[in-house]
């Protein structure tokens, strides 16, 4: 942390902003008790700080700007890319290929809650990924990837992942 922005581990099961269902009991909420003034100065236009956000049951390091200069900064590099997100996933089997691209479209729907699928009507998706390990015990056959979005779509690392057949391990969406 410095005066501009913060760098926070969120852990899994924790909603990263309020919504349906959590209202109060989100990383957010935990942000305000300690930077309140300073991310209500940045209002819901900068959303309160958060330059991206994880899904409830991912876990990983978000970044916060406190200052208006640091957040419109880092959110610049945001939407040129020039900060790349990686991303280690525990999946059910190892790709037929130990890296490479996906690029599948992904459509975004909201029903009781948002969802995404593979869709020629969704908005273009790029996910390059690479086996790290892959498990060595007879019948098993989970990996560890690290995935890379390039572009940053609804449950993106987990709607590609699943569509070349290696779901993520323990994911129910």
């Amino acid at each position: 942390r410095d005066d501009e922005f913060l760098v926070v581990e969120k852990p899994a099961r924790i909603a990263t902003q309020p919504g349906k269902g959590h209202e109060h009991d989100t990383l957010l909420n935990g942000l305000f008790a300690a930077f309140g003034a300073q991310l209500q100065n940045l209002g819901r236009g900068r959303d309160f700080g958060l330059l991206h956000r994880l899904d409830r049951q991912t876990s990983g390091l978000l970044v916060v700007g406190l200052m208006p200069r640091a957040y419109d900064a880092i959110r610049a590099q945001f939407e040129k890319r020039t900060i790349r997100k990686f991303y280690w996933a525990l999946t059910w089997r190892a790709p037929k290929k130990p890296s490479g691209v996906i690029r599948r479209p992904i459509l975004e729907e909201t029903d009781d809650r948002k969802t995404a699928r593979i869709s020629s009507a969704g908005k273009p998706a790029v996910t390059a990924y690479r086996v790290l390990q892959v498990s060595q015990k007879p019948g098993q056959h989970a990996a560890l990837l690290e995935c890379r979005p390039v572009t940053g779509r609804l449950h993106q690392v987990r709607v590609h992942l699943e569509s070349i057949g290696c779901p993520i391990l323990g994911d129910d969406v």
